[in-house]
């Protein structure tokens, strides 16, 4: 119950599902996946089939790009909104750094085909 408004009474959110053992979380599996998709789209931009060999080496020198936040044009709000999830909602605390993870094993599938190319 809540002082001054009414008989009203606030419940918590419902727990999430719980998944059984070794099943997957289906909310981190499709942080995964989007992640993943966004890491990949992102290595695509590095060569497009013409690259000299020149650009192959800069990628191996490269520092990792960010995957979400400001600079990227894609944030915590953008990620909810793909998951389905309300801004601020506490699993994006977990949810944007898996994404994150994600991301860069994506984007430096790149590096391997850079380490191919040059050996």
């Amino acid at each position: 119950m809540l002082p001054g408004e009414g008989d009203q009474v606030r419940l918590p959110p419902p727990p999430r599902a719980r998944t059984a053992p070794g099943q997957k979380d289906p909310l981190a599996a499709r942080v995964g996946e989007l992640g993943r998709n966004a890491g990949k789209a992102a290595a695509t931009w590095v060569f497009d089939g013409n690259a000299p060999e020149e650009a192959y080496r800069r990628v191996l020198d490269a520092p990792e790009p960010a995957a979400i936040g400001p600079r990227t044009g894609y944030d915590q709000d953008d990620l909810a909104r793909d998951l389905g999830l309300e801004p601020g909602d506490p699993v994006l605390q977990d949810a944007a750094p898996a994404y994150a993870d994600a991301f860069a094993g994506g984007f430096w599938e790149v590096e391997l085909a850079a380490r191919e190319h040059t050996s």
